[in-house]
């Protein structure tokens, strides 16, 4: 059985953050505008506004109204039941200058991921912030720097803030939807 690895924000499901960052703050920043990994500290240089505005955040639970990416779940459905992928879901979780609260995220992400994927088996769901201690056949994400780890397949899901990066790997290819997963995973 192969073992596929996926991240969770930008890859499987678009969170609120930045809508209820928005909110919060009386702006209209669109998705690229923020920096990679919703860094928030930039925008707001003020380490103290920067611990309020994440607290808000993450009271907030930006998976309430999250929405899957288009065929994302019927993909992964179709990568498990009818090419036998072990399907895992691994998602960082601490919120830079929160660390001391974040655990509330990873309660918010399990709940997201059983409430929308629920064929993925709880103990498949990985919340870390060291997604370089993963392993497996395949692993999507949207970040360059967690597809360095023992993956035979790299899928780097196409993004704004990744678009320059040079590709060293010859294991890595560019997505850009998850129909490009499916023709992919499927055709191997």
């Amino acid at each position: 059985m192969k073992k596929l690895v996926c991240d969770l924000d930008d890859v499987i499901c678009d969170n609120k953050i930045i809508e209820l960052f928005n909110q919060y703050m009386g702006t209209n920043y669109t998705f690229d505008e923020i920096p990679e990994g919703y860094d928030f500290a930039p925008i707001l240089n003020n380490p103290q506004k920067e611990r309020e505005v994440s607290e808000f955040l993450i009271n907030q639970n930006f998976y309430k109204d999250a929405t899957l990416k288009p065929d994302c779940f019927r993909v992964l459905k179709k990568l498990q039941e009818e090419f036998g992928y072990d399907i895992h879901v691994c998602s960082a979780c601490l919120m830079k200058g929160c660390e001391d609260i974040s655990g509330i995220i990873f309660k918010q992400k399990y709940d997201f991921i059983t409430k929308q994927l629920p064929f993925i088996k709880p103990h498949n769901i990985i919340l870390t912030n060291s997604k370089d201690r993963v392993f497996g056949d395949v692993m999507i994400d949207d970040r360059i720097s967690n597809l360095n780890g023992q993956f035979t397949t790299k899928l780097l899901f196409d993004y704004w803030y990744n678009r320059d990066v040079e590709i060293k790997d010859s294991n890595i290819i560019r997505v850009k939807s998850w129909l490009d997963i499916e023709n992919i995973l499927t055709s191997k």
